[in-house]
């Protein structure tokens, strides 16, 4: 008894572990993205393939009709492309025997799918096949019959699509996915569409819009002479919009060079269309703003005037105290600021800054500068001019809303550029604190800045007690130029929490994004180019796949708005783990017959063998306890 069942157990493993080797012979099928993959170590070997457990020869994987290759190199693979359902492969071995069928179920490919009586917004998903010509729908899409009785179907869009980014990687065709969205709605009620916000008709007078009008063409150009001062615009509304007030047929005044003109157009549910005509008004103003003359009526300019040099010294005697400056303009079109042409100057002991400012007809402006030293009596300051006549500050004051600071100042650092201001501000109340408050000093510059334009600014520090000595310091400040009436609606950026693969461009307003399985909300966050715009964020919970996120946004005016939205286009899966130690176990099976086959076991896929083998195990089982 005991030696009959040893040996029974003896032979029952040997026929097990031969079974199991042949069962694993061959590498099981696997299904990646509707692709069936599988392998054989055999150059004879082939695979057959069908939707029934019935054998055809007519399926072999390498057939031109299914698309599919067959990779004849070291490690043979075969690979063909299908749609979702069951299937059953055969290998064909070297001995020329069929196996028996390996089932494959197929979940992530396409499905031609159906819908009946609907009421509703739905969801649909068709086949589509890709081949190297293009992607065409396997089945056409047919809004028939899928609504309730007294419904009937709208919309159609496709909001989820495979087909854009798979490749055909080595197949002649491949199966993918679109989805499309649909909605079934009373037959009684009409759909209304609302109109977009565009325009009929769009003129000018003085010039011609180039391209010729179009109501989807929505930026233009026109040129006009340099007499014209201004444009008369006229815009049509096309049906169902209106004009946005303010923003709509109207007389706009013309700035030498280029001028933006905005048209903009609203619908009923007050979405905004902008039309933009970009008008060049020609220039033909002189920008000579230089000197023909410059003299002085004591004393030697250094170095002698010429038209180019700005820049002047002179020394004079303690004796005088005046000195006339003549000057002369070189362009007839150009003239003289407000108190900075030829005058007469009453010169205080020391140095004396006289600036001759010329402003050309396009209103640039030079300025022409002349330090007179006018000397003084012999004093005893003469060992210590490095500590006379400096400032411990500059207070520069706008309004009382805009103070400026200068970080950098240093007593015997007299320049200092950069210094900008808004646009509003015209004029600045300059504040210099000097060292020693006996000191007296003059502020020259600081009043009609202009804009978009660096303008010089000069604080002259006279020392009391030594008259002789002053020092310049010089602010080079630059009004701003005008900010654009309105704002946009626009948004600066736009980030999702723990979704790095999500980017955002401006000028793009529809996103797509693939969210975890139990993701059901989104942590959205953005920024505004415009700091007072409004935005709202829709629809952001239990989303699922198709649901569409929207942020609408609109500037401080109303004027301006835009429409962002995210398509929850996919769905993660989370992980198998029974179907990982599966695997786990199939690549151990496979190690232990790939060593098996180097030590020159021959390895056959046998279901025969199994079945004997488990018969083999069942007959002494019977036989052993009968005894």
């Amino acid at each position: 008894m005991k030696k009959s069942l040893v040996n029974y157990l003896f032979y029952s493993m040997l026929l097990f572990f031969v079974g199991v080797m042949s069962v694993y012979a061959y590498y099981p099928t696997v299904s990646i993205n509707g692709d069936l993959i599988t392998a054989s170590y055999t150059s004879s070997g082939r695979f057959y393939i069908n939707n029934s457990s019935d054998f055809s020869t007519s399926s072999y994987f390498n057939a031109s009709d299914k698309g599919g290759w067959l990779d004849t190199s070291t490690n043979k693979k075969a690979m063909v492309s299908v749609k979702n359902g069951t299937y059953y492969i055969w290998h064909k071995g070297i001995n020329g025997q069929y196996s028996s069928p390996y089932k494959v179920v197929v979940s992530n490919s396409c499905d031609n799918q159906m819908r009946s009586e609907q009421t509703g917004t739905f969801t649909l998903k068709r086949c589509f096949v890709k081949t190297a010509s293009g992607v065409t729908i396997e089945q056409a899409v047919s809004s028939a019959n899928m609504c309730a009785s007294g419904y009937k179907a709208t919309g159609g869009n496709i909001v989820a699509d495979t087909c854009s980014n798979i490749s055909l990687s080595g197949l002649t065709k491949r199966y993918c996915q679109k989805t499309y969205q649909f909605t079934c709605v009373k037959s009684s009620d009409p759909v209304v569409t609302v109109p977009a916000a565009k325009l009929s008709a769009l003129s000018i007078t003085n010039g011609t819009l180039s391209p010729a009008f179009k109501s989807s063409t929505l930026k233009y150009s026109a040129t006009v002479a340099a007499d014209v001062s201004s444009i008369k615009v006229t815009a049509t509304a096309a049906s169902g919009g209106t004009l946005v007030s303010g923003a709509g047929s109207r007389t706009v005044k013309l700035n030498y060079g280029s001028n933006s003109i905005k048209v903009k157009v609203k619908n009923s549910e007050g979405k905004v269309t902008t039309y933009t005509i970009n008008v060049t008004r020609k220039d033909n103003r002189s920008s000579v703003n230089t000197l023909s003359n410059l003299s002085i009526s004591a004393g030697t300019l250094s170095p002698a005037f010429s038209s180019n040099v700005t820049k002047y010294n002179v020394q004079l005697d303690n004796t005088i105290s005046s000195l006339t400056i003549s000057a002369t303009l070189t362009d007839s079109k150009s003239k003289f600021a407000s108190g900075f042409g030829p005058r007469s100057v009453s010169l205080k002991e020391g140095v004396n800054q006289i600036q001759i400012k010329v402003i050309s007809q396009k209103g640039a402006t030079k300025i022409y500068t002349i330090n007179v030293t006018r000397g003084k009596a012999p004093d005893v300051c003469q060992n210590a001019t490095g500590e006379l006549a400096l400032l411990k500050g500059i207070g520069i004051e706008a309004n009382e809303q805009t103070q400026i600071t200068i970080e950098d100042f240093e007593p015997t650092k007299f320049e200092y550029g950069g210094i900008q201001v808004p646009n509003a501000i015209r004029n600045l109340m300059i504040t210099p604190l000097v060292l020693d408050e006996a000191d007296e000093y003059v502020v020259n510059g600081a009043d009609d800045l202009l804009e978009n334009i660096e303008t010089e600014i000069t604080i002259i520090v006279t020392s009391k007690a030594c008259p002789a000595i002053s020092n310049t310091y010089t602010l080079r400040v630059t009004r701003m130029p005008a900010e654009e009436e309105g704002g946009t609606a626009d948004l600066k950026s736009l980030t999702i929490k723990d979704h790095k693969e999500f980017v955002f461009e401006k000028n793009k307003l529809e996103y797509g994004l693939t969210i975890k399985k139990d993701e059901k909300q989104l942590v959205i966050d953005y920024k505004t180019e415009h700091e007072d715009t409004k935005c709202n964020i829709k629809d952001n919970d239990n989303l699922k796949l198709g649901s569409v996120i929207y942020i609408e946004c609109i500037s401080e005016d109303g004027i301006d708005t835009a429409l962002y939205s995210i398509t929850i286009d996919g769905v993660k899966k989370g992980t198998n783990m029974f179907l990982v130690i599966i695997l786990i176990i199939i690549i151990i099976i496979i190690l232990i017959l790939l060593i098996m086959r180097l030590l020159g076991y021959k390895i056959y896929f046998n279901m025969e063998a199994v079945k004997a083998a488990f018969r083999g195990m069942g007959e002494k089982a019977k036989n052993s306890f009968d005894k």
